[in-house]
């Protein structure tokens, strides 16, 4: 058996790259859902997409980049490949132990790769080697300092935000989703604020998420009403789609006396490139938060 992995992540190529890469995630997908033999194993997280694979020689392997290579050239051009099994291990140990995390030591990204590494039909070879780098990061963590990591995605944005607002006063918060961040966002002990969180399928844990953290729930049609009081708006859904529209944002920046401040979390990209331009409108993805995440690895190295 010979492995293989190719990816690209939050190094080597830019967010609205690997957007438009996750956009595609289907035709990805099949793509790799032909190749024959061991079988492949596709990860897709907020900073990454990866792509491992057995195959029974290697040559197959060279055979496969070249045509993947001619269906997406923008992701071939900004990956990097892996060959053989003990460094491909080494990669899914660092990784699994947060170290290629732009937050250092993050422990969100065990529950992302357990949830995938529970898809049925995933193949045996590959799921014996993470299962064995799984094991490895557990070291990893306790050699690095990480191992008691608490830091997460929130304690980046709030740190973003309390440099950026200086108000004095308690600010308007809206979250858009309800999946692993806003819960991460609903827990995290931030004063003076109101978290208000909006959704449209999951309403009900709107509810519950608004209800620890003080703020409402609003359904997703109400928001262009809700963003005129807001002064941070946090996306972060699983749409396909843009849920954030220009047109909504525009309306919602006539006569503020301060600028609304988004922050795009999802991957997909939730907020429509557009929105950019509108004055008064200062929109942040992870890309733009480079400075927030070198500070909290900072804490986490010290």
């Amino acid at each position: 058996m010979y492995f293989y992995l190719i990816g690209i992540d939050h190094k080597t190529a830019d967010v609205s790259i690997r957007s438009a890469l996750y956009r595609g995630r289907k035709e990805i997908e099949d793509f790799w859902g032909r190749v024959a033999y061991g079988g492949t194993a596709l990860l897709f997280t907020c900073n990454r997409i990866e792509i491992y694979g057995v195959v029974k020689e290697a040559e197959d392997v060279f055979y496969y980049f070249d045509e993947f290579g001619r269906q997406f050239p923008d992701f071939l051009r900004r990956a990097y490949i892996k060959y053989g099994r003990r460094d491909i291990l080494s990669h899914a140990s660092r990784l699994a132990s947060g170290l290629e995390s732009q937050l250092k030591g993050e422990r969100q990204i065990l529950n992302q790769l357990d949830s995938w590494l529970s898809n049925e039909g995933f193949p045996s070879a590959l799921k014996e080697l993470w299962q064995e780098a799984l094991l490895l990061s557990e070291g990893a963590r306790l050699s690095s300092g990480t191992g008691n990591s608490s830091h997460n995605i929130a304690g980046v944005v709030f740190d973003d935000i309390g440099r950026s607002i200086r108000s004095g006063r308690a600010l308007e918060i809206t979250v858009v989703g309800t999946g692993k961040i806003a819960e991460i966002i609903s827990q995290y002990p931030v004063k003076p604020a109101r978290i208000n969180f909006a959704a449209h399928k999951n309403f009900r844990k709107a509810v519950l998420l608004a209800k620890g953290s003080g703020g409402e729930a609003v359904n997703l049609a109400e928001l262009p009403r809700l963003l005129a009081a807001t002064d941070v708006l946090i996306s972060a859904t699983l749409s396909p789609h843009y849920v954030i529209k220009a047109k909504d944002v525009s309306a919602a920046a006539v006569g503020r006396a301060a600028p609304l401040y988004i922050y795009d979390l999802a991957m997909p990209l939730d907020v429509e490139p557009d929105v950019s331009g509108i004055k008064g409108i200062i929109l942040k993805n992870t890309d733009d938060l480079k400075d927030a995440f070198e500070r909290h690895n900072n804490l986490i190295d010290a």
